[in-house]
Formats: structure tokens, sequence, C-alpha cells
């Protein structure tokens, strides 16, 4: 699926994303809150798992708190083309958890669109010159998701 959310504020981030991939080495993660007008702007520490999971929990805690309209994340990642769950475990015994380290690995700009009631996911390449390529997207039903870094809006959805 390559529909996309339609919403000029995520079109623009995007786009300012495009132009910092050029103009940069490294795109650093970002999250972006969104209530009506109002954009919070949270660049989280991913320097280890440990303030991985302080980052997510800060996010949890501005949802709850914030009450946003939508949170829009993105970050410089890396993807394999590993296609099933034999290939992944083969590749982490041979080169280790991180995929940075492994063949074939592609270097991608990750984004996320999460509401209340729904989660999209992007991704598209980064191409020879930092050239970001086309964001490819798909939508997943929010209990499908896995992961830190999604499922922000369960805390505030549990407190009610």
């Amino acid at each position: 699926m390559n529909s996309a959310p339609s919403n000029s504020t995520i079109n623009t981030i995007i786009d300012t994303a495009k132009r910092n991939l050029l103009d940069s080495d490294v795109l650093q993660p970002v999250f972006f809150i969104v209530k009506n007008d109002t954009i919070g702007v949270f660049p989280p520490d991913f320097s280890t798992d440990e303030k991985k999971d302080e980052a997510a929990e800060a996010v949890r805690l501005i949802v709850k708190k914030m009450d946003p309209d939508f949170i829009f994340f993105l970050s410089e990642s890396w993807t394999t083309a590993c296609a099933t769950e034999e290939e992944l475990a083969k590749n982490r015994a041979k080169y280790g958890s991180s995929i940075a380290n492994w063949p074939d690995v592609k270097d991608v700009v990750l984004f996320r669109y999460e509401t209340p009631s729904t989660t999209w996911s992007g991704m598209a390449d980064i191409l020879p010159g930092r050239v970001m390529g086309e964001v490819k997207w798909s939508q997943q039903p929010h209990d499908e998701e896995r992961g830190r870094f999604c499922n922000f809006f369960e805390a505030k959805e549990a407190t009610h």
C-alpha cells in the first residue's frame, strides 16, 4: 500500500527532512507532537537502549498530558532484505544484533504517523548523494504494532 496520510504539516516536515538529509551527514531522530496548530519538537537521545527507553517514556508522558492530535516521528536508519524470521536469526547469529553490520543493508529514512485511531509507517530509501527516495507508506491497526516507539496513545486511552 502506498497511499499516504494526507496532512500539510506532515508534508512540510518530510520536505524539510529531504533538505536536511542533503545538507547533513546524519538525519537526527525527532518527534513532532501536534495539537491544533501547535507543534512540539522532541529530539530524542538514541545513544543507548536505556536512552531510547527513556525517550519513549517521555513521549508517552507528553501524550498523556498534551492530548495531541497526532505524533510524527522520523529517523535515519537501516533496513535489510531478509524475508523470513529464519534469515533474520541467521544474520543475527553471524553478524550481531545491529543490522548496521549486516550485508546488503540499505540506508533509509523511517517515518511514523500515529493518531488515537490509526498508525502509518513509512520508509524512503536514501539514494546516492543523500537524496531521499519516494516514501512508501503502510497503515497498521494499533493492536498489531510492537516496539518501544509505537502505541503512544494507549496510555492516554487507558486512563479515561
